[in-house]
């Protein structure tokens, strides 16, 4: 069965993300530009509060920006 939601593919990869962020691990650079960053910035913040999670937000926040 199908899920009623369509959600973008960055979000998947963003939830996979949590698990890194939650034990402080970095998620590694932005390799793609085009991605949509607000649904990572969204997810992650879903995460436990650590030094990874704020600099993953960051990360996403400046290319947003950028992009």
């Amino acid at each position: 069965m199908d899920s009623i939601y369509d959600y973008p593919p960055e979000y998947d990869k963003a939830v996979l993300d949590l698990e890194l962020l939650n034990n402080d691990e970095d998620v590694g650079e932005i390799t793609d530009m085009n991605e949509n960053h607000k649904i990572y910035i969204q997810v992650y913040q879903q995460a436990l509060d650590t030094k990874a999670k704020k600099k993953a937000i960051m990360r996403r926040k400046q290319a947003l920006i950028l992009s």
